[in-house]
């Protein structure tokens, strides 16, 4: 506050600041609360205000260290580490299970691509490798969904396939030829996916929300949900199981 001036308090308990002059104890003032003419010595004398201290500037937040793990549905998680985290259970919004964290697994790093002997590159794949890199059209041949009621093979493709009971007005890319209505003209999809270097993963999602009860390997998926299909995983709804197939798994699953 300026030393030129004086705080006083008003009988009515008003707060003023008066310019000092050298006869002011003798003086009256009005007070612009209570409009009242009052004698100085009617005021009290208030200590100089204190200068407020400077505001403390807030520390930034650290980053928050985080963990990235996989959910046993196959879905990657990141979540912050936190003490006690290894005791404690999280829950996949993927599958929405609730599971310890001890049942997550931690990525798996890539390994480094090797060349083996004899020279083998991405554009010469070396035959005995156990995952080559093969055309769309070839790998048709080699992944299939297998009937079990009827024995009939259905070959898959690269990319999406859209799987469904047969129906003239079925707009899916593998039409199951059955009986079972339970399965909708066009109920889930199988994506094979290329993965670097070489080679495919093949995964099954539902086409849509409003489908019968979908099971893949006995457990109900739903919609939203990608689950990696292994070599000879069932697929069933109601009376209808489907058995996915890798002809060539030397050649084809990495």
């Amino acid at each position: 506050m300026d030393n030129n001036k004086v705080r006083i308090k008003c009988p009515c308990g008003a707060n003023l600041a008066l310019t000092k002059t050298p006869s002011m104890e003798a003086k009256s003032f009005t007070c612009p609360v209570c409009h009242q003419l009052h004698p100085f010595s009617d005021f009290t004398i208030l200590p100089p205000a204190q200068p407020k201290p400077a505001a403390a500037q807030p520390k930034p937040a650290a980053p928050a260290e985080t963990i990235d793990v996989i959910c046993p549905c196959g879905t990657k998680l990141r979540v912050k580490r936190t003490p006690g985290i290894e005791k404690k259970t999280l829950t996949c919004p993927k599958c929405g299970q609730k599971r310890p964290f001890t049942e997550y697994q931690k990525p798996t790093p890539k390994p480094p691509v090797s060349v083996p002997a004899g020279g083998s590159t991405p554009g010469n794949p070396n035959p005995g490798g156990t995952c080559l890199p093969l055309p769309p059209s070839s790998l048709s041949a080699l992944t299939q969904l297998v009937d079990t009621a009827t024995g009939m093979h259905y070959d898959l493709k690269v990319g999406v396939n859209i799987i469904g009971r047969k129906a003239d007005s079925s707009h899916a890319d593998v039409q199951i030829n059955t009986a079972d209505k339970k399965l909708s003209r066009e109920h889930f999809i199988i994506t094979g996916k290329p993965i670097e270097p070489f080679g495919y993963k093949f995964f099954i999602s539902l086409h849509k929300p409003e489908v019968n009860p979908t099971k893949v390997n006995g457990q109900l998926i739903d919609f939203g949900d990608e689950i990696f299909l292994h070599n000879g995983t069932r697929i069933s709804i109601h009376h209808t199981e489907l058995i996915f197939e890798v002809i060539d798994t030397e050649q084809t699953i990495c």
